[in-house]
C-alpha cells in the first residue's frame, strides 16, 4: 500500500476498499441501541412515603449534614 502511494498510482474507491478489507478484515455487525442494555419495565410508583422519625432523630442519624 505504501508502495502505491510512493509511485503516485491512484486507486479507485473500489480498489481502495478492497485493499482495506484485505488488510483489516470486515467490521462486525453494528449493534442496535436496544441490544446494549436489558430494559425491565417496572410498575408505577404509588407516591412519596411519609417521613420516618422526627427532626431530632434525623439530626442524630445525619450529624455531618
Amino acid at each position: 500500500m505504501l508502495k502505491e502511494r510512493e509511485s503516485g498510482m491512484r486507486l479507485s474507491d473500489e480498489e481502495f476498499a478492497a485493499q482495506r478489507r484485505q488488510r483489516f478484515g470486515r467490521l462486525p455487525a453494528q449493534m442496535r441501541p436496544e441490544d446494549y442494555v436489558v430494559l425491565i419495565e417496572s410498575s408505577v410508583r404509588p407516591g412519596r412515603p411519609a417521613a420516618a422519625g422526627s427532626d431530632d432523630e434525623w439530626m442524630v442519624r445525619n450529624p455531618c449534614l
